[in-house]
């Protein structure tokens, strides 16, 4: 890990600190689970979704910054990792992550749930892109919430083109206290590969604009990773229209 990556992750996280322990608005997490809400910012803040994800084959830091310009629109800038570190067959490495961004916008809003499309494109090494879109379902039972994503990913590989089709279902209950919790399946299709794998993870408000979170998945099939342990956060960092 070089120097100046260090000093950006301490940035960030002085930051936050100084930001986040503000009352007034609730943070709304999308992490730790691979499936997504049709939940937005609120408009004209600005959210920060950050952690560590653990493998057998290394760790990564996952980010993403959000911010709603208008009720129904929503931009983020993401890297799939801040840093990356893992196995390689000259040994363990350290590097960026590819950055991305992409717009989530929500086609209803209602009491029962929401209903919300995103469009991303993630820039990766050499050139190449990958484009994704999906959209989500979020529906409001008084005991739980069930949030459906289903899309898709094109990677544009020079002369070779990857296509790959993803799914996921998660269930939060409405538990009493304030820690809750999610029980996820999630999946991908690709080149006759399939990946599905079973996702248990839990939520604790710190703040109302700062909540922690925890997650383990593990493979249901040979294609999936073995296992995956993360631990983050979710934080409302600060009106950018009226600047507190």
């Amino acid at each position: 890990m070089n120097r100046n990556s260090v000093l950006l992750i301490l940035a960030l996280q002085m930051f936050a600190g100084k930001t986040l322990l503000a009352q007034g608005i609730q943070a709304s997490p999308t992490r730790p689970s691979a499936s997504d809400n049709a939940y937005l910012t609120a408009p004209g803040w600005l959210e920060l979704e950050a952690g560590l994800a653990l493998t057998d084959n290394g760790w990564t830091l996952p980010t993403l910054l959000k911010f709603a310009t208008l009720e129904r629109l929503e931009f983020g800038f993401l890297m799939n990792g801040l840093l990356d570190r893992f196995d390689a067959p000259r040994g363990t490495e350290t590097e960026v992550g590819d950055p991305g961004g992409q717009a989530k916008y929500q086609f209803l809003n209602d009491t029962w749930g929401a209903v919300a499309g995103v469009a991303r494109v993630d820039f990766l090494g050499g050139g190449d892109t990958r484009l994704t879109a999906y959209s989500v379902l979020s529906y409001q039972h008084t005991a739980f919430q069930m949030d459906l994503t289903l899309g898709g990913s094109d990677v544009d590989l020079g002369s070779n083109r990857a296509e790959t089709f993803f799914y996921a279902i998660a269930f939060s209950p409405k538990l009493q206290g304030k820690t809750g919790g999610y029980l996820e399946l999630f999946g991908e299709q690709s080149d006759g590969a399939s990946a599905f794998s079973l996702d248990v993870g839990l939520t604790r408000p710190i703040s109302p604009r700062l909540v922690a979170d925890i997650a383990f998945a593990f493979g249901l099939t040979d294609d999936a990773a073995d296992w995956v342990l993360q631990v983050g956060f979710t934080g409302t960092l600060v009106n950018l229209k009226s600047g507190g």
